[in-house]
């Protein structure tokens, strides 16, 4: 039996969301000559990708979560436009976050964090953003991903961000899986209306 997983820390998504997200994802792929659509349960923000991680190293990993958390407020985000990682003519197609201001922040906090446990740091800077194709060729005229947002009249719907996740991927039955096997809440303001804050991001 394996002494590790392989691990990654981000923001989950909920099942508005992800329904939202894979309908988005089946209409921009019209607009694909092949590509692999990420499954619906699959949807998520990466915040730092840590790799195969032995399962002696989880706790401290999960402490340091629990101390960056710790240090922001629960806020909302908003999804974004359609922007792309090219490579050649393949593309990874995404969409943005709008508002990002403190998710950036929090996972530049999160990697300088885990940075003294030695992981290195990004090298790139972090761009926020919800994979939906992987290995996309884009049909010719609709190269630029400015214009292929506007024709797909994207939704702008809220994001909760109100803690982080640890994540084992996996794969059961040949399917790969997140699985959720940690959260460290992010701090909640004296008197602030949770139940409304949550209703407000769905």
């Amino acid at each position: 039996m394996s002494d590790s997983k392989r691990l990654f820390i981000g923001i989950e998504l909920n099942q508005i969301h992800k329904e939202n997200l894979s309908e988005t994802g089946k209409r921009l792929k019209m607009y694909t000559s092949n590509g692999d659509l990420t499954p619906k349960d699959n949807h998520h923000i990466t915040l730092k990708f840590l790799g195969e991680t032995k399962d002696n190293r989880i706790p401290v990993i999960e402490e340091t979560m629990k101390e960056v958390a710790g240090r922001f407020h629960l806020f909302l985000s908003y999804m974004g436009d359609i922007g792309a990682f090219s490579k050649g003519n393949r593309s990874t197609l995404w969409m943005g976050i709008k508002d990002k201001d403190t998710l950036v922040e929090m996972q530049n906090r999160l990697d300088e964090a885990l940075e003294k446990l030695f992981y290195k740091k990004d090298e790139t800077p972090y761009v926020p953003h919800i994979t939906m194709i992987r290995n996309a060729e884009l049909l010719e005229g609709y190269e630029d991903v400015e214009l292929l947002s506007s024709k797909l009249k994207l939704p702008r719907l809220p994001i909760l961000i109100d803690k982080m996740v640890l994540f084992e991927s996996t794969r059961v039955e040949d399917e790969l899986k997140y699985i959720n096997i940690y959260e460290a809440p992010l701090a909640v303001r004296r008197n602030e209306d949770i139940s409304q804050t949550t209703i407000r991001s769905i």
